[in-house]
């Protein structure tokens, strides 16, 4: 894991020094020489590859930074809840970090531990049990699937509000 995260991080290092020299490299050669002034089809190509590696390796990543701030309490919840619902109540202390899975009862009322799979009430019983923590699983995460619509939905809505109110200024 930790030799993944030094090669990605190596890869970033090598493609901004790799970026930094072609924007040097371009420009020097506006300072140095007049060729952008005689190639101008070169010197526009030239401007969007500046423009395009300036979004990829500065923009992007605040981009990403800042929604990754804007949801992290979402995130948060989600983790805690979904924490929560796996999570054995009467064995966990989640508060200390102490997590304790649920775990599906022993069939109790059989003494032949070989015919308990093949009964079909202790068979029933678990499925039942299986079926309601999956049950309960699912509304869980259809819960927070509408939180985020919601949140989806409020944020348009009021950048819709602000384009509109900026649409409706007066033009000085």
């Amino acid at each position: 894991m930790d030799t993944e995260t030094a090669r990605r991080r190596a890869k970033q290092v090598a493609g901004m020094i790799g970026a930094a020299v072609v924007i040097g490299a371009i420009i020097w050669i506006d300072v140095a020489t007049g060729l952008w002034q005689e190639l101008v089809i070169v010197a526009g190509l030239a401007a969007g590859l500046v423009t395009f590696l300036l979004t990829v390796l500065v923009l992007d990543r605040v981009i990403a930074r800042s929604t990754a701030r804007r949801w992290a309490p979402l995130n948060r919840l989600a983790l805690s809840e979904f924490l929560h619902a796996i999570a054995d109540e009467q064995r966990s202390e989640i508060s200390r970090g102490a997590v304790v899975p649920r775990a599906l009862a022993p069939p109790a009322s059989t003494l032949d531990v070989e015919a308990a799979p093949h009964d079909p009430l202790i068979r029933e019983r678990l499925h039942d049990e299986l079926a309601a923590c999956n049950t309960a699983l699912h509304a869980l995460a259809a819960e927070l699937r509408d939180r985020l619509s919601v949140a989806d939905r409020g944020a348009a809505s009021r950048r819709a509000a602000s384009r509109g109110a900026a649409a409706a200024r007066p033009a000085a």
